[in-house]
């Protein structure tokens, strides 16, 4: 039996009429009328009654629903296969340490959705190291990280970059000031991320405070949200990436140094091997969404526009 025997019979059954189902299926009546007598034969029943023009037997009506419920079955598992192909169907791991969610990956997901509705998102917030060595493994298929090594089995493609600002609590001495000495705060408590989970943005927040004149008092250690919230309760101050801008603190000021600072990329990092389709149809909104690095703390500007 093949897919052609059941298309046949159920533009039959549903014609009622060997001629107009012969039309439908652009095929000629004997045609028809042979393939429906090979259908009943190789099933051993009767599927119509021609006694009176044709009608359904009652073997014949529950063969219809069967076959309906196939065909439509297969028509499904052709569409899927089409778009798990074109990268509309399927999953995504993403990883992403916070500050991406701050700058541009709510943008890139936003956009992706509207082109891909379909495709599902499992999102993990990580530090770099452990993102990389969950893409290694294959357990993440993409991530939004800090690069802080080569590695040949990884690709790395900028997608931000950001100075450093300090944030302090709105009702801080300092608050209203333009631009800050950060020697001014010698004496504060510091907030930090720990070195484990971010180990360029420790290093280089520890390197600007040298650069100062002193070693910063690290009595804190947090995630990104709970590191502003202290901030924010007045407990002590953070050296932090500038997209934490965006993250929707209130109680907190951030003001920016006296003098620059290092800029901090922002990368979209994935496996090199990795060609699945589900992936490139995601790397190519990221590319469409963010064309070369951004300016410091500033969204795409397509998506501002939009």
């Amino acid at each position: 039996m093949e897919l052609r025997h059941l298309r046949y019979f159920v533009a039959l059954a549903e014609e009622l009429h060997f001629g107009r189902a012969a039309n439908r299926l652009h095929i000629v009546q004997p045609a028809l009328s042979k393939q429906i007598l090979a259908l009943e034969r190789e099933l051993g029943v009767e599927l119509l009654d021609r006694t009176h023009g044709v009608t359904l037997t009652p073997a014949g009506a529950v063969f219809y629903e069967e076959a309906s419920a196939i065909l439509d079955r297969v028509s499904e598992a052709v569409r899927s296969a089409q778009g798990t192909a074109r990268g509309e169907l399927g999953s995504l791991d993403v990883g992403f340490v916070g500050p991406a969610m701050w700058s541009v990956l709510p943008w890139i997901l936003r956009e992706h959705r509207r082109a891909h509705p379909n495709l599902r998102y499992r999102l993990f917030e990580l530090g770099s190291p452990e993102q990389m060595e969950r893409l290694r493994a294959g357990t993440l298929d993409v991530g939004f990280l800090r690069p802080i090594a080569v590695d040949d089995a990884l690709v790395f493609k900028p997608v931000w970059r950001e100075q450093f600002v300090v944030a302090l609590a709105d009702d801080h001495p300092l608050a209203g000031t333009g631009r800050i000495d950060l020697a001014d705060l010698k004496d504060e408590r510091f907030v930090v991320l720990p070195r484990r989970m971010a180990p360029n943005l420790s290093d280089t927040s520890l390197s600007i405070c040298l650069s100062y004149g002193f070693s910063p008092k690290v009595v804190e250690e947090g995630n990104s949200p709970s590191a502003l919230v202290m901030v924010a309760m007045g407990l002590c101050v953070a050296l932090i990436p500038e997209s934490a801008r965006n993250a929707g603190f209130k109680g907190i000021t951030f003001r920016p140094l006296i003098r620059p600072t290092p800029e901090q990329d922002l990368a979209v990092a994935y496996r090199a091997e990795d060609r699945s389709p589900a992936l490139r149809a995601f790397l190519a909104t990221i590319s469409s969404v963010v064309r070369g690095v951004q300016a410091p703390g500033q969204p795409p500007a397509e998506l501002v526009a939009g």
